[in-house]
C-alpha cells in the first residue's frame, strides 16, 4: 500500500500532517489523533450496493485519494500500512463487539491493531467510530487511559482475554470489544468483512453510520439525527432528506459519495412523515 514515498506523504497530507513522525510513543498518538480526526468512519458505499474492498489498492484509493472514509477493516488497514511504513511494529487482530448491550457473543467482526514499541504492546484503533479512543493506550489489563470527554479501561476476562470498556463523563462503565492476541489471517478479515457489509443484522445495512473525532468532543450521524459533542456540550439535530443532506455530509464529515441523496437508500422517521 505504501511502495513508495509520495503514497506515504499523501496519507500524512490526508491527515493533516506535513512534517515527519517519530516511530515513537508520542509519534503514535499524535498519528491516531490527526486520523481519526481527519478520516470519517462511514458506510456509504455499502448503502449505494458498491460493496467493500479490502485489497490494499482500492483500500488507498477510496481513503486517500478519493478522500473517502470507512469502517474498521479499512480503516485500521490503512493505518496499520502506514505505521509500518513509519518503522512501527504492527499486528492486526480480531474482536467481539459488546457495545449497545451486547448480552450473548457475537462474531469476531471488528478489526484494531497492536503495536510494539520498545517491547510494550499498545491498543491502537482508528475504526470504532467515535464509541473509540481518540488515542492509542498500553494493551495492559486495569490500565485506565483518560481521555477527551471519556476514560477508557483495559480488564482481563476469562473466557474472551481483554475487555475495552468506556466510560462518558464519569459515567458507568459499558463494553465495547474483546480481544485475544491470536494471530488472524487476510481471510479472517475478508470473512468478517463480508459479514459486516451484507448481513441483515448487521448495523451497516439498513442504515447510515457516520462519525469522525474531533479534538474535545467527536460528532455522529446514524440516519437523519445528528450529534455533535464538543468540550462538554451536546448538540443535536434532524437532517432533513435531499440536498441538505448531502450537503451536511460534505460540511460535516469531509464526504461526497457521489451520488444524489435518493441514491443512500434511506429510509427513517424524516421520510416516512
Amino acid at each position: 500500500m505504501f511502495a513508495t514515498g509520495d503514497r506515504l506523504d499523501a496519507y500524512l497530507n490526508r491527515i493533516g500532517l506535513t512534517h515527519t513522525v517519530a516511530c515513537s510513543e508520542a509519534g503514535l498518538a499524535e498519528l491516531h489523533a490527526a486520523h481519526g480526526c481527519a478520516i470519517a468512519f462511514e458506510n456509504l458505499d455499502i448503502l449505494l450496493g458498491r460493496g467493500v474492498s479490502l485489497h490494499p489498492e482500492d483500500v488507498f484509493a477510496k481513503l486517500v485519494t478519493r478522500r473517502r472514509g470507512g469502517y474498521c477493516f479499512e480503516q485500521n488497514a490503512l493505518f496499520g500500512a502506514a505505521l509500518a511504513a513509519l518503522g512501527f511494529e504492527v499486528r492486526p487482530l480480531l474482536a467481539r463487539v459488546w457495545f449497545g448491550g451486547v448480552t450473548e457473543p457475537r462474531e469476531k467482526t471488528h478489526q484494531l491493531l497492536l503495536v510494539t514499541l520498545n517491547g510494550r504492546p499498545w491498543l491502537a484503533d482508528v475504526g470504532f467510530g467515535t464509541a473509540g479512543a481518540l488515542l492509542p493506550m498500553p494493551m495492559e489489563a486495569g490500565f485506565i487511559s483518560r481521555q477527551p470527554g471519556r476514560d477508557y479501561r483495559l480488564s482481563r476476562d476469562a473466557v474472551f482475554g481483554f475487555m475495552l470498556e468506556r466510560s462518558i463523563g464519569q459515567g458507568p462503565w459499558e463494553k465495547l470489544y474483546s480481544f485475544d492476541l491470536e494471530l488472524c489471517w487476510p481471510a479472517d478479515f475478508e470473512m468478517g468483512s463480508f459479514y459486516m457489509a451484507h448481513a441483515p443484522q448487521s448495523p451497516f445495512t439498513s442504515r447510515v453510520v457516520c462519525s469522525l473525532q474531533t479534538p474535545g468532543g467527536w460528532r455522529v450521524l446514524v440516519d437523519h439525527d445528528l450529534m455533535e459533542v464538543e468540550d462538554g456540550e451536546t448538540r443535536t439535530q434532524v437532517i432533513e432528506p435531499g440536498p441538505a443532506y448531502m450537503e451536511m455530509l460534505r460540511q460535516r464529515f469531509d464526504l461526497d459519495p457521489g451520488e444524489p441523496y435518493e441514491a443512500l437508500r434511506v429510509l427513517s422517521a424524516a421520510d416516512a412523515a
